[in-house]
């Protein structure tokens, strides 16, 4: 699922490089081209129908990549059909129809003999809620547009105290929508339920009630979602709780507590802020330099699709940008804020092998996974090898912690950087603004000359 989010956050940034068209009849050739496109995901899943299930995440990875290719290409190249009222929200619906629809013909052509396949519309289930924020937001910003405000001519501060705000509203509103999507169901069995009370007792932790996370029931794992106690829910498939014995369910559940007493549910939306402003910088460094390379070309070549292969190259150095951040930035914080998960049952009087238990339960449960690396959770081996140092060393919960503030500081550092850079354009009188702005500048100017130089 993590990896599938790197694909979702690409196809969100598309929707500032696509262009509409009313050419209906081009738009009716891509929707064809689409078609032969799902024709193909069909032909690789009856290709490798006796593979084994670790090619099916290849495939499924594979399909990914076609997918988002094929829409972006077809928004730049061909565009979309315009709608007066609702421009930018038509937009998202669009393209993530596309998306969804192709991923959702993938798991449901895939051979059925692989348990993990289950339900097609499940797979695509568990991903819909994670692009509602983007299409609410786009819905406010066409309603204010019908209103006569153009939220986007405002400065960057205005930009981003909007941004702010609503990010901050739907982290506090969206776990009843996730309980909904996700079909979740109370957890009632008291059989889980005091063990899981003693526990929260003793983490002095609130919350809204445990679910049973009934649209993953295939995978073994569990989760937390909301800030606010009232509207926290640590959620349990049922494979998890019929795999595991009582002990390691309570690690799990520690596990899960320790996220949100930790504050990641929070820090982790903040890491991943970063994406865009990062974005954003190269963009604005590069911008200027790409035109001048395309506008070479188009002297030297000429060629109808110069200024939409523009724009596709901003767009890949963009999603390239968005990609390594995910998998370098935010992986490392996400795999940080995991270990510092799995020892809070050790700090709340948990025996450390309860959680090792957990993980080695997940590990057999999901065929002996134990040493398969994993960008966001780091491997299953190296988790219990980390525990197992603390449990040995006590010191090492101490030192973790203060290399995850650490880490967070140097951060904080760099994303204040990057937003005073990106504002200082908008602040010309003051001195600090005037000479990150001349910096930026130079920069831009700096590449580009260097793009220039590549033309006789």
């Amino acid at each position: 699922m993590f990896t599938q989010l790197i694909f979702i956050i690409i196809l969100l940034l598309l929707t500032s490089f696509t262009r509409t068209n009313d050419d209906y009849l081009q738009w009716a050739a891509g929707l064809g081209a689409y078609v032969l496109l799902l024709g193909l995901i069909a032909y690789q899943n009856y290709a490798y129908k006796k593979s084994s299930s670790h090619r099916k995440e290849a495939l499924n990875f594979l399909t990914s990549v076609e997918l988002t290719a094929f829409i972006a290409l077809s928004c730049i190249f061909i565009g979309v059909p315009k709608t007066f009222y609702f421009p930018s929200s038509s937009l998202v619906v669009y393209n993530f129809f596309l998306y969804f629809f192709g991923l959702f013909f993938f798991h449901y052509t895939y051979p059925k003999k692989f348990p993990a396949a289950s339900s097609a519309a499940n797979q695509i289930i568990i991903l819909v809620p994670f692009i509602l924020p983007l299409l609410v937001y786009t819905f406010i910003n066409d309603l204010l547009l019908l209103a006569g405000y153009n939220l986007e001519a405002q400065s960057f501060v205005v930009i981003a105290l909007f941004g702010f705000t609503f990010a901050l509203v739907l982290l506090m509103l969206m776990p009843p929508v996730l309980l909904l999507f996700w079909r979740c169901k109370p957890l009632n069995d008291i059989a889980f339920v005091q063990p899981f009370q003693s526990v929260c007792a003793k983490a002095n932790f609130r919350h809204g009630g445990f679910k049973v996370w009934t649209v993953l029931n295939h995978i073994p794992t569990a989760a937390i979602i909301g800030l606010i106690s009232k509207f926290r829910y640590v959620m349990f498939t049922r494979t998890l709780l019929n795999r595991l014995s009582i002990e390691p369910l309570k690690a799990v559940l520690a596990h899960e507590i320790g996220h949100s007493k930790r504050r990641h549910l929070f820090k982790l939306p903040f890491v991943l802020l970063g994406m865009g402003v990062t974005a954003t910088l190269i963009l604005s460094f590069f911008e200027e330099g790409t035109v001048v390379f395309f506008n070479h070309l188009a002297k030297v070549f000429p060629f109808h699709y110069w200024r939409e292969m523009e724009i596709v190259f901003l767009f890949v150095l963009t999603a390239i940008t968005a990609a390594l951040y995910i998998r370098y930035v935010f992986g490392y914080f996400s795999r940080l804020f995991e270990k510092e998960a799995d020892l809070y049952g050790i700090e709340i009087g948990l025996p450390a092998s309860s959680m090792i238990d957990a993980l080695e339960g997940i590990a057999v449960a999901t065929g002996n996974s134990h040493e398969t690396p994993s960008w966001h959770h780091d491997s299953i081996a190296n988790r219990i090898r980390f525990i197992q140092k603390a449990e040995a060393n006590p010191l090492l919960i101490g030192e973790h912690k203060r290399r995850a503030r650490r880490s967070l500081i140097i951060y904080g550092v760099c994303l204040l950087s990057g937003i005073l850079f990106l504002t200082a354009p908008y602040y010309p009188e003051i001195q600090l603004f005037k000479t990150l702005n001349a910096l930026g500048l130079s920069i831009e100017k700096g590449l580009t000359s260097m793009i220039s130089s590549l033309f006789p």
